[in-house]
């Protein structure tokens, strides 16, 4: 898997599953939605989006739990390490070309580009108090997608600000 980046990887904590990709995400989500931060622990999941092709389990072999969204009421499968509890990626049912992995689960989590040309905010209604929304991205109360597959529209945002 050569790339420009010469692929990158990442891991579990405990290192009993790899991965690696072979391309620079077409996407990133910086999610506060409920979901989100009881997966992460935090305030929010930054979360770097794949096509599947790209993306391959390098070691081991992923435990999956299957969680129901209440937004959509499709099946998000949480893809984690049977051995440490580490949550490495998404296959959301809603996006089935698409694999989510958690930013934080890279080896080097500034390898790829976090600008307002290739990041948005989502689920802005949950954010807690203090989250900061830095100028000129996009920002939605909820999902960038309608439940019809439709754009809904963003905020841009016009000045750096506390939720």
């Amino acid at each position: 898997m050569i790339n420009k980046f010469d692929s990158e990887s990442g891991g579990c904590l405990c290192g009993a599953v790899r991965f690696e990709v072979s391309a620079e995400p077409y996407f990133v989500v910086i999610c506060s939605c409920r979901f989100c931060q009881r997966l992460t622990g935090s305030d929010y999941n930054v979360e770097s989006l794949f096509r599947l092709g790209d993306v391959e389990v390098s070691r081991g072999k992923t435990k999956v739990h299957t969680h129901r969204s209440e937004g959509s009421g499709k099946s998000v499968h949480v893809h984690f390490c049977g051995a440490c509890g580490t949550a490495l990626y998404l296959k959301p049912e809603r996006f089935p070309d698409c694999i989510g992995i958690l930013s934080g689960t890279f080896d080097n989590p500034a390898w790829f580009r976090r600008d307002s040309s290739s990041t948005e905010y989502f689920f802005t209604a949950e954010a807690p108090r203090g989250m900061v929304i830095p100028e000129g991205f996009n920002t939605y109360p909820g999902h960038a997608k309608a439940l019809d597959g439709s754009d809904n529209v963003p905020t841009r945002q016009a000045r750096t600000e506390l939720l």
